[in-house]
């Protein structure tokens, strides 16, 4: 299954963008200091052991490197960009620097990607306007 993040705009501490998995639309904030780079990731599902469920883990090797193993970067629900460090919230509506709704729009993803047959990995693009 191919999920594809496009990046489409930096505010003063997030990057907003659109995460587009089959059908399925969903607007995403990042924290701006802790992004991951641009490229192609593979994604399994596991339980975030901070947080207790499970979660689209991205195996991104340069930060799993450098944090001596397991970076833990995830995709979760969350609103602003402070909350995250490196992770990716999905959220309902685009709002300036916040998403809504994130539970929300988290459970209809994890819905799809839990029904997925094949390898998961997640494409991470910039189209700034």
């Amino acid at each position: 299954m191919y999920l594809l993040l496009t990046r489409t705009k930096k505010t003063p501490d997030g990057i907003k963008g659109i995460l587009v998995c089959g059908r399925l639309v969903e607007y995403t904030i990042e924290n701006l200091e802790h992004a991951i780079l641009t490229g192609t990731y593979d994604v399994v599902l596991d339980v975030s052991p901070k947080m207790g469920i499970v979660t689209p883990h991205l195996r991104v090797p340069s930060r799993d490197a450098a944090a001596g193993g397991d970076a833990g970067l995830r995709i979760h629900p969350a609103n602003y960009p402070s909350e995250l460090r490196g992770c990716i919230a999905v959220g309902d509506e685009d709002e300036a620097n916040a998403v809504d709704h994130s539970r929300t729009a988290f459970a209809r993803l994890m819905s799809v990607l839990t029904s997925a047959t094949e390898p998961i990995t997640i494409e991470i693009v910039e189209a700034y306007a």
